[in-house]
């Protein structure tokens, strides 16, 4: 760093990449005083590695023909972090079952993943786009969230008519 003037500072900045795991980061100074002395001090500082989470929402059929019909939709909670997260918050457009809000408050282990399913009945023609989202924390209650969409749709079918031609001769 060189020479330092008293009550002069320099900053050191560093950089470590792919970092999975909370530490504790010590830097240590160490220098000679004018009069020839060596000085040194330390501080620490912890790094807390923030979580992660991804969202997807899946729905089957993607589409129906009218007069409509049921929906399946499937929201899948996955932890990307490297830690354990807890949910802490699931919203959808349609007003989830039981199921669904069960998963709040519980736990995702690394790499794990929770799920829950519902259905929804779409009669009108018409496209039909639907959003969730979910909250997640860490053991330091450090928030992480995600969110999904899936579109639905109820198509028109033309009408058809059957039209049927018989002659009968008359000579």
């Amino acid at each position: 760093i060189g020479d330092l003037a008293v009550g002069a500072s320099q900053t050191y900045a560093c950089q470590l990449e792919r970092v999975d795991a909370d530490f504790v980061n010590v830097a240590t100074v160490t220098g000679r005083d004018a009069l020839g002395n060596q000085v040194q001090d330390s501080d620490d500082a912890v790094v807390d590695v923030l979580p992660t989470v991804e969202l997807a929402k899946l729905a089957d059929p993607a589409t129906r023909p009218e007069p409509g019909g049921v929906f399946n939709f499937t929201l899948v909670v996955r932890n990307t972090a490297s830690e354990p997260v807890t949910i802490t918050e699931l919203t959808d457009t349609n007003p989830l079952p039981g199921a669904c809000r069960d998963l709040i408050g519980r736990s995702i282990p690394v790499g794990g993943a929770r799920n829950c399913q519902y259905p929804v009945t779409h009669e009108a023609i018409d496209i039909y786009v639907n959003d969730a989202t979910v909250t997640v924390i860490d053991d330091e209650e450090n928030p992480a969230s995600a969110a999904a969409q899936a579109t639905v749709a109820v198509y028109d079918v033309p009408p058809t008519i059957l039209v049927e031609k018989s002659a009968n001769p008359t000579e």
